[in-house]
């Protein structure tokens, strides 16, 4: 933690403890570069948004949504709870209305029945949204949705994030290494990872067959490059805006895609004299060039996967003669 003169010191902290730490003193969080917090700062971050998401002093349940809460009063709380600590609600809700919430009651009944450590106005409109046919149906949606994910993951509580940064053990530039490969950690390796048991073994068969079709369809040359066109992309389709399977929570397409979706024709490939731009831009261009070849490669030994090592006479003339054959071998 650095101090207000940047010296840093070691502590040991529980989440109890970050409440009450001298002025002054801040714990930095570290990111990777999906944006995601990594390391046991993470954990202590994670413990004081759980605290404060059942705290309805700081966060009022009487809002439908986030968006709605005042700006001015979400800084004062980030200001307070989490920049004077730390450098750089929905779960909660949840489970109030599944403990006070009674069928066989009326929305009176229900408002009367008010939880010790909330205010009467608070739960009053916290009812009357839950009770609101909109609501409803979305709750019905989302547990008919959720009844239909039939691939549990094996994190438990550790984020993917956190998994990810343990299997790191060394770092060269801007990526991450690891000791037994030598290859940055992709997401087709932590989807791997994360819906495997302690022997082994998948979770269930749906799990084992998406990962055997994603490493059947993984090229060497692209294995380590995370974008919408991977191994792990082509067999699970698009990505929702909001999320990026196998890197876990917190990451986005438009963050964890950005360096691989960059169109050349947007690049500055302006003439200039100076020589180590031009090494720049061509090195840029080159950098480009490889994963655009990378995606392509998936995209080819996925189709002949699925067509059983064929590609058809239609789609021949639109890959490369090399990357056919290639894929033809395999």
């Amino acid at each position: 933690m650095p101090d207000e003169y940047e010296n840093s010191i070691h502590l040991h902290l529980l989440v109890k403890d970050v409440h009450n730490l001298p002025e002054g003193l801040r714990i930095v969080v570290n990111f990777d570069r999906q944006h995601v917090a990594i390391g046991e700062a993470a954990v202590l971050l994670a413990g004081i948004c759980g605290q404060l998401a059942t705290d309805c002093v700081a966060f009022p349940i009487s809002f439908d949504k986030w968006s709605d809460i005042p700006e001015s009063f979400s800084e004062n709380q980030w200001n307070i709870f989490f920049q004077a600590r730390f450098y750089f609600k929905k779960e909660h809700r949840i489970k109030l209305w599944n403990e006070f919430y009674d069928p066989r009651l009326s929305k009176t009944e229900i408002i009367n029945n008010t939880p010790e450590d909330i205010a009467l106005d608070q739960w009053a409109l916290f009812v009357e949204y839950r009770l609101k046919p909109e609501t409803q149906n979305i709750c019905k949606r989302n547990q008919e949705i959720r009844q239909k994910q039939i691939i549990p993951h094996t994190s438990c509580a550790k984020s993917i994030a956190r998994r990810r940064t343990e299997l790191v053990r060394f770092y060269v530039g801007n990526h991450e290494l690891t000791e037994e490969t030598g290859k940055e950690v992709s997401r087709v390796q932590m989807w791997d990872i994360t819906h495997k048991k302690t022997d082994g073994s998948y979770v269930n068969e749906k799990a084992k067959e998406i990962a055997i079709e994603a490493y059947s369809s993984q090229q060497a040359v692209e294995s380590t490059v995370n974008s919408p066109l991977d191994a792990l992309g082509v067999v699970l389709g698009k990505e929702h805006p909001g999320r990026v399977r196998g890197l876990g929570m917190g990451a986005v397409p438009t963050v964890a895609f950005k360096n691989n979706t960059t169109r050349i024709s947007q690049m500055n490939l302006g003439s200039s004299n100076d020589a180590s731009t031009s090494s720049t831009c061509g090195s840029n261009v080159q950098k480009e060039m490889d994963t655009v070849k990378a995606q392509l490669q998936a995209l080819v030994s996925y189709i002949a996967f699925k067509e059983g090592g064929k590609i058809s006479v239609e789609l021949a003339g639109m890959f490369p003669t090399q990357q056919i054959s290639q894929s033809s071998a395999s």
